[in-house]
């Protein structure tokens, strides 16, 4: 599989949606997202991961209602990080009992909600431990709950600080090098605790950190069942792969990520004991599914340099421009008269979004041509935590998003560009 769509692909999908009507001259933005890479990512974590897991899409990454019921409709599950994600997960499709609901903030009526529909649920913390065993003492008509507890392994922090919570202090999970006694007491008090959880981080992270975190959950995991009748059956350990921003970015894979925890921990590959494992992958698949495509309004030259104001700035790509130095879009100007992307060269262009905010440059790029307002803008990469991080500063109107399918050669809808009434109904 490719890493990323192609050139001729991008232009084909532009032109076909521009013949048909879809992507209208009112759009002077869009977002393409790929089929078959969607569905070919699910299939090479299936199939790295083995039969008998549970494999979840995270909400957080592709909130779209559309593309999440290709996940449900083939039996993917879903990662809600709060009551909404919950809700938007039942109405794509998603059984209760393929929903992983993770959050550090959950009430009782969401925890009593998701305990009652069959969700899976992970604590955060000891007290949310209490919260649930109250509401499962009041409900006798729960049964059979499927709860596990998040420990941070606390083995280091990535490359992006932001985005690495398995330090030694993480807003999230119980920290094991302090807790680890009191979490065994835990896992032997509660026995309808019968899963653990962990995540080291979300882009940053390489394979090997995070296997070292499944060898320090699984030192865990002997000490808590040998004080248990009942072993701990799921093992949900997160998501984190990373994912390819850059042209010449060698991708970590599936099958790599796999290999390594496998044969660091054979007995999770082979899962005698009848352990399931769960995984919460967001980032990694949909990253590079998805392509932006933006009118340029203006070029201004100043310093040497130009600058070209596109559609699309910190509204998308809030990591991005706060903190350029962790993030990176690789972006082309398209030229509709050649239908090429123009070369690389000497000419230095900053690449500014349309905000009332100095640091809203999306990038830097050099090129053999000054680019007019009659090209466009290709930003590539931004199928996850760029949409769905939408800002409402200057309530800029969020782009048409579409869904495209090359073994057919069609191309969809999936969100219908925003205009003033939803905007005012927004605010209102």
């Amino acid at each position: 599989m490719e890493v990323r769509p192609s050139k001729e692909e991008i232009d084909r999908f532009i032109s076909l949606a521009t013949k048909q009507g879809l992507l209208r001259d009112s759009d002077n933005s869009a977002v393409f997202y790929s089929t078959q890479h969607l569905m070919s990512c699910v299939q090479s974590c299936r199939s790295a991961f083995g039969e008998g897991a549970l494999h979840t899409i995270a909400v957080k990454a592709l909130p779209f209602l559309r593309l999440l019921r290709r996940f449900s409709a083939i039996g993917y599950g879903a990662e809600v990080a709060s009551h909404g994600e919950l809700e938007i997960a039942l109405a794509a499709g998603f059984v209760p009992q393929n929903i992983v609901f993770d959050s550090p903030a959950k009430t009782r009526f969401e925890l009593e909600y998701a305990l009652s529909l069959g969700c899976h649920i992970n604590a955060d913390n000891f007290d949310e431990l209490e919260r649930i065993d109250a509401i499962l003492a009041s409900r006798s008509d729960i049964a059979a709950p499927s709860i596990g507890l998040r420990v941070n392994p606390q083995v280091g922090a990535g490359a992006i600080q932001s985005t690495s919570v398995a330090g030694e202090y993480s807003k999230f999970g119980v920290p094991l090098k302090e807790q680890g006694d009191r979490i065994v007491k835990a896992y032997a008090r509660y026995d309808w605790l019968d899963s653990i959880h962990f995540h080291i981080g979300s882009q940053g992270c390489s394979i090997d950190m995070l296997v070292d975190g499944a060898a320090e959950v699984d030192k865990l995991m002997q000490k808590i069942n040998a004080g248990r009748t009942t072993p701990i059956r799921n093992i949900d350990m997160g998501g984190g792969l990373p994912a390819s921003y850059n042209f010449g970015d060698n991708l970590a894979s599936f099958d790599a990520y796999a290999s390594a925890l496998f044969s660091r921990l054979p007995h999770w590959q082979e899962r005698t004991g009848g352990q399931r494992l769960i995984t919460e992958f967001g980032r990694h698949i949909v990253a590079n599914a998805a392509w932006a495509v933006s009118n340029i309004e203006y070029v201004k030259p100043s310093n040497g340099l130009h600058t070209v104001i596109c559609h699309l700035g910190a509204d998308m790509f809030l990591r991005k421009c706060y903190r350029p130095d962790d993030w990176h879009h690789e972006i082309s100007v398209y030229n509709q008269e050649s239908q090429d992307f123009v070369a690389q060269g000497k000419n230095v262009i900053k690449v500014a979004g349309p905000l009332c905010f100095a640091g809203d440059i999306i990038g830097e790029i050099r090129l053999a041509e000054i680019p007019s307002d009659q090209d466009r803008l290709i930003i590539h990469d931004v199928g996850g935590y760029t949409v769905s991080m939408w800002s409402r500063y200057n309530s800029r109107y969020m782009p048409v998003i579409f869904e495209y399918d090359t073994s057919n050669n069609t191309v969809s809808i999936v969100k219908q560009a925003e205009i003033a009434q939803d905007l005012i109904a927004f605010w209102s």
